[in-house]
């Protein structure tokens, strides 16, 4: 008896040890500046954005916090404020494998106040525009007004002129994936998973997670012109919808998220017969 009831406190004490929350790694200078993505190819990292002056980097780390990569961005452009000091904090935006060229580097935008630089992980420049700059800059989130967007007529940047006036559009050779993070304070994407099967002829599920807050919303598919052709409304009852699509003409469609009249996410979906 005695045998049996010291292993069951044991038992006991291992499900309590289990069950507690406990510290796993600490990120020295890291307030602030440490947030997860999720790459198109290499899956979850860590993101450190070091902003200090002479050891400014971005650096991705393994889920077990192992260095993997470490971006240098110590020759790009600084921000001199109107008195005319030096600001050397900047966002890393849309960190990134197949955005903005589609090989398999690491590629981000490196935004300050007044400039903007699409970045490899080689140091090759792939933009750089001064004066420009996203238009959420690098403290808001990115569910609000975000400056790259998937549409029928492919992925677009917008750049804002930072004296007021004019914004710009630029043409990006790849697509956004929902999975990846953006801005400095971690804010991501809402997720939204890609609709199985792709293409499609018959019938198409498309997965989904509401944002926190959000109990209802819609998912909207749109053809190829922009024009609305279904709309679904959706709770936290489900986490995928099955539509049929037998009845659709064959090529590219998007369907989106909204919630609350804000467009929260969006992927592609192809029919053919």
């Amino acid at each position: 008896m005695k045998s049996t009831t010291t292993a069951f406190v044991l038992l006991l004490l291992t499900l309590y040890c289990s069950a507690q929350i406990t510290q796993e790694a600490e990120y020295p200078n890291a307030a602030l500046h440490l947030y997860m993505v999720n790459l198109e190819l290499s899956g979850t990292k860590y993101i450190h954005v070091s902003t200090v002056e002479g050891n400014r980097f971005v650096k991705l780390y393994n889920l077990d916090h192992s260095l993997w990569k470490s971006i240098d961005c110590n020759n790009l452009p600084t921000y001199t404020s109107i008195g005319g000091n030096e600001i050397f904090n900047f966002g890393a935006l849309y960190v990134s494998e197949q955005l903005f060229d589609c090989d398999e580097q690491v590629e981000f935008i490196y935004a300050t106040g007044n400039h903007t630089v699409i970045l490899k992980e080689d140091g090759t420049e792939l933009l750089n525009e001064e004066g420009r700059v996203p238009q959420p800059g690098i403290t808001h989130s990115q569910e609000y007004r975000r400056p790259i967007y998937n549409t029928p007529d492919g992925t677009k940047l917008i750049l804002s002129d930072t004296q007021g006036g004019a914004s710009y559009v630029y043409s990006l050779p790849c697509s956004l994936s929902t999975g990846i993070g953006g801005l400095i304070n971690g804010d991501g994407l809402v997720d939204i998973a890609k609709a199985y099967p792709n293409p499609s002829s018959d019938y198409c599920r498309l997965e989904y997670k509401l944002p926190t807050g959000v109990d209802e919303a819609l998912l909207v598919l749109f053809d190829s012109k922009g024009t609305e052709v279904a709309q679904f409304r959706i709770d936290r009852s489900f986490s995928d919808l099955l539509i049929p699509v037998y009845d659709y003409l064959p090529g590219v469609y998007v369907y989106q998220l909204i919630a609350n009249g804000e467009r929260m996410a969006e992927e592609r979906i192809v029919i053919q017969h």
